[in-house]
């Protein structure tokens, strides 16, 4: 069974100071050219997480299916290394 964490990404804290920096008390948010230069390299970083992780659950799912435990295991290895850098 994986292990579910919940956490935040250091690069989903700085989005999110980013967007709170930008909005005022109403709530009415406004980007400018210097947020979205700060915001761009971000989403790029999240995009790449994102991926990598999904890869990696995918190929372990299949090196549990065909029984393949050190595989397994490397991979399982490689997860946890990602999701560390999560802030729980």
């Amino acid at each position: 069974m994986n292990n579910v964490v919940i956490g935040i990404h250091p690069l989903h804290r700085k989005l999110a100071t980013i967007w709170e920096m930008n909005t005022d008390i109403k709530g009415n948010t406004v980007i400018g050219l210097a947020q979205i230069q700060q915001i761009i390299p971000l989403l790029r970083q999240n995009y790449e997480l994102v991926r990598q992780l999904d890869e990696l659950k995918q190929l372990s799912f299949l090196a549990y299916e065909i029984g393949d435990k050190a595989w397994l295991m490397e991979l399982c290895g490689k997860i946890d290394k990602l999701e560390e850098a999560m802030e729980i």
